[in-house]
């Protein structure tokens, strides 16, 4: 996943030098060809991206040269990626196959914006302070207005509220909430001080992030995996807008601070993705044994920490399911009954207790 987003983002820079050699065009087509080659959206959104990239030199008469090699690069890597037989192919669960435009509405109100919005509530409220920062004129009702949005959906992540609790009333009120929001982010980035270049590339990379989720308003299947690349070009425009804040992101304390909150994040999810492998050999090894032992039918429990994996306990009878068996060399024919995780020392401490 991080190589295809340095992929996309080594692109932007090739493309934005603006130099029409051979070499650089040659390098740029090269790469646009080879990021088409790893997800169906971001394949598509590639298009888009380059084609909006050489409508928008055009208007703002730049060299047009290196839009066009990626565009044209995209473009054969589209073919090459969606030439593959297992696009053509039937009941296949990839790519457009799957698309359904009667599900727009639907999609939008519910898993789309939940995903991209909702549950991003973070990243919401540094957006809200930086766009604070950038204001000139800090007046009460502009506040109001930065910081509503992204404080109502932070609450309600907080309070673990999804849209499957919710009514049509509330999730339309929710999307103008989030038309709102970033209404007033693009006002702000248009009418702040900081350079045009920096301008271009915080719009460039929200306009990215929105474009390699658009597919899956009408394609399935979508989830939390399809978001990650989003997120990091959202995160690449915010610290694009806070480099023009009065923070001082060069002095010693921040470059510490920044430092130290990098450090816990990687302890944090390492420590997350150890348990989960420690738990998944221990309920490996328990299968093998039941199996092993003639039983046709056994228990398989869930890993503590699904939401950081795709498909850790994919459902008995799935592609994915199957998938799994063959690669512990366990019979297609034995049923898995998946139960919820729960500690076995947790649960004789809690019996010895009562």
């Amino acid at each position: 996943m991080f190589n295809i987003i340095l992929h996309v983002r080594n692109l932007s820079y090739l493309v934005q030098k603006n130099r029409d050699s051979i070499f650089l065009c040659v390098s740029i087509l090269v790469l646009a060809l080879l990021t088409q080659l790893f997800i169906e959206n971001l394949t598509i959104a590639s298009i888009l991206i380059a084609g909006i990239g050489l409508i928008t030199a055009i208007m703002l008469n730049e060299q047009i040269l290196p839009y066009i090699s990626w565009l044209a690069g995209a473009v054969v890597g589209a073919f090459i990626m969606f030439s593959n037989s297992a696009y053509h192919m039937e009941n296949n669960m990839r790519g457009f196959s799957n698309a359904d435009l009667h599900t727009f509405n639907s999609t939008l109100l519910t898993e789309w914006s939940e995903l991209y919005v909702k549950q991003n509530a973070l990243l919401l409220v540094l957006f809200s302070i930086a766009m604070y920062l950038l204001s000139k004129n800090k007046t009460l009702e502009k506040s109001l207005l930065f910081f509503i949005p992204s404080g109502y959906f932070m609450l309600r992540y907080l309070f673990n509220i999804s849209w499957q609790q919710q009514p049509m009333v509330v999730l339309v009120f929710e999307l103008l909430l989030i038309i709102t929001f970033l209404g007033t982010l693009i006002v702000v980035i248009s009418q702040s001080q900081i350079p045009f270049s920096s301008k271009r590339r915080s719009f460039s990379y929200i306009i990215i992030s929105l474009l390699l989720i658009a597919p899956f308003l009408i394609v399935t299947p979508y989830g939390p995996r399809n978001i990650l690349t989003s997120y990091v070009f959202l995160g690449l425009a915010l610290f694009e807008l806070l480099r023009y804040t009065k923070i001082d992101f060069t002095s010693r304390w921040s470059k510490k601070i920044a430092l130290i909150l990098v450090a816990c994040l990687a302890l944090f999810f390492l420590d997350l993705h150890g348990i989960n492998k420690f738990e998944d050999s221990q309920r490996i090894a328990q299968l093998k044994q039941e199996v092993n032992s003639g039983e046709e039918e056994v228990e398989l429990k869930r890993l503590p920490y699904e939401f950081i994996g795709h498909d850790l306990t994919p459902p008995d009878g799935s592609v994915q399911g199957d998938r799994q068996k063959m690669h512990h060399n366990i019979s297609l024919d034995t049923r898995f009954n998946i139960v919820n995780y729960h500690d076995s020392s947790l649960d004789k401490l809690l019996e010895n207790e009562q």
